[in-house]
């Protein structure tokens, strides 16, 4: 007997609605057997730590959508939704991070990227800024531009694996500049 994939992710995403509040939504195809979701999160060097639950639907075969809201997001903050089983066993979803404790809403993802970052920034409304991704050793690989209200694809796939910087250095308005670590899978 072959057991059956417990849900479907349609989609995952994440969004910093204000300075320490962060919004996860997922939407799922199907379930079979599911308990619940574990949203877990970590900063930096940190050991991933639970910080929500949310119920599944159990078994369905149409559309669910979920949502999490954590309000003590700070600094660069990763996380993961992973699904639990009604019998314990848990399959990780990706990884996701967050840049929070700063005025503006910057999110990147996904962490760690295999062959493209997204970036969504929705700064004041003045804000336009350059986006340069450099290695550890500070060696310029890519640089782009990023508007307000804007979401950019970036493609990494020529990078080796590795640690790198996202710096976005504003050109215009009243932003300042912000560095996000990223890992190249």
């Amino acid at each position: 007997m072959v057991d059956a994939v417990p849900i479907k992710i349609l989609e995952e995403s994440i969004e910093q609605i204000d300075q320490h509040t962060v919004r996860l939504n997922w939407t799922t195809g199907y379930e079979i057997n599911n308990y619940g979701f574990s949203i877990q999160k970590r900063n930096a060097d940190e050991e991933w730590q639970e910080c929500g639950f949310v119920k599944g639907a159990g078994d369905t075969q149409g559309i669910s959508e979920y949502e999490y809201i954590d309000k003590s997001c700070f600094d660069l903050t990763y996380y993961k939704i992973s699904q639990i089983d009604n019998d314990g066993q848990k399959t990780d979803g990706k990884i996701m991070a967050v840049q929070c404790g700063i005025d503006k809403k910057i999110s990147v993802y996904p962490v760690p990227a295999k062959d493209y970052v997204i970036l969504d920034i929705l700064p004041d409304n003045t804000t336009v800024y350059e986006v340069i991704i450099t290695g550890i050793h500070g060696n310029k690989k890519i640089i782009t531009q990023i508007s307000p209200d804007d979401t950019r694809r970036i493609d990494i796939k020529s990078l080796p694996s590795g640690v790198y910087y996202m710096i976005l250095k504003p050109l215009s308005g009243t932003g300042v500049q912000k560095t996000i670590k990223i890992v190249k899978e």
